[in-house]
């Protein structure tokens, strides 16, 4: 039945944009929790999960906050620049919102915070992109710990099933996922109906401030160079005096960036003008069209020419075809000669 073009969806919810008094409110919010908590953490947040997340934020429920909101207003609040930070090496902070982050604001001590974040890895079901990080299979059987309900929709999601006395049964073998694979959406439904958890949820703390301190970098995850294997507990930690914010504003990387730059386009420049030899592409791109498809179709027709001689068929017809390919090579030539005059 054709669709009506009368019908239209509508949308009956609405979201309200974040209007200037909003993004306000937050920044006041952020500079008086700088005064309020001795402590500033930025942290990142792996396989996040909100209800898991909730767990977190009643653990410090008495004497901390937490803010998500956008990386660009957050570091307002803190001071993009040394010249207007509120306090001092706050503009470092501001330097670390990167990505999918958020920022903490806390009384409690500095190690018993990292303690925490570092032993709080809860297990979830992977989603789809996710890593699998063991091999699933399942052996020919029955599943009992499936409802005979489900059945119909396992065959959906891939599986070999059926029913046999009101049990969900494998007729074959069946490889859910190899380690290292990229989930997709069927496999990871497949993983969460099988109670099978390989994600872990965890809270990465990648900077922290303290009012005694100042500035101190806990982890490169937000460059993305650190994979925390929180499935193992393990942690890369780089020492704050490794790190250097202001050194990539700098004179001197900006001059190595410039430097890179022209010594690649100089490379690119050598090749293609003096060092790169012609090959067969120079020679096709060249050749002009009515020539490159006539000879294209020629070659087609004189293999199936030689399959049909070793099979011992008629090959009068595609005799034919392959003569006639000069007459259209002929056409195709004089069009091309009237377009270029």
């Amino acid at each position: 039945m054709p669709r009506s073009k009368r019908d239209k969806e509508i949308s009956l919810t609405k979201v309200k944009k974040k209007t200037r008094e909003t993004k306000t409110s937050l920044v006041e919010d952020i500079k008086s929790c700088v005064d309020t908590y001795k402590n500033v953490f930025v942290f990142t947040i792996e396989n996040m999960r909100s209800t898991k997340f909730i767990g977190v934020r009643q653990n410090f429920k008495q004497n901390s906050r937490f803010f998500f909101g956008k990386n660009n207003v957050m570091a307002i609040a803190l001071g993009r620049k040394a010249d207007d930070e509120y306090a001092d090496e706050l503009h470092k902070i501001s330097e670390c919102l990167k990505g999918q982050c958020g920022l903490m604001f806390t009384n409690a001590d500095t190690d018993e915070v990292l303690q925490f974040f570092k032993t709080h890895v809860e297990p979830d079901y992977a989603r789809c992109g996710n890593e699998a990080t063991e091999e699933v299979s399942l052996p020919q059987g029955p599943l009992p710990q499936f409802a005979h309900s489900i059945e119909p929709q396992l065959r959906k999601l891939g599986m070999p099933t059926k029913l046999e006395r009101g049990i969900v049964t494998l007729y074959e073998d069946f490889e859910v996922c190899k380690k290292g694979d990229k989930l997709t959406a069927e496999q990871a439904r497949i993983l969460k109906l099988l109670e099978i958890q390989m994600t872990p949820f965890q809270v990465i703390p990648t900077a922290h401030w303290t009012k005694a301190d100042g500035f101190k970098l806990e982890s490169t995850a937000y460059f993305g160079n650190d994979r925390m294997g929180a499935s193992r507990g393990a942690r890369r930690v780089t020492p704050g005096a490794a790190f250097k914010p202001d050194y990539y504003t700098s004179d001197e990387f900006k001059r190595k960036k410039l430097l890179s730059f022209l010594l690649s386009f100089g490379a690119f420049v050598a090749y293609f003008g003096w060092l790169r030899e012609s090959s067969d592409l120079d020679e096709i791109m060249s050749t002009p069209p009515h020539i490159l498809s006539a000879n294209l179709e020629r070659r087609m027709i004189r293999e199936q020419i030689e399959e049909a001689q070793k099979k011992g068929k008629d090959t009068t017809l595609l005799q034919a075809q392959l003569e006639y390919v000069d007459v259209k090579e002929a056409a195709l030539k004089t069009q091309f000669e009237k377009k270029n005059k």
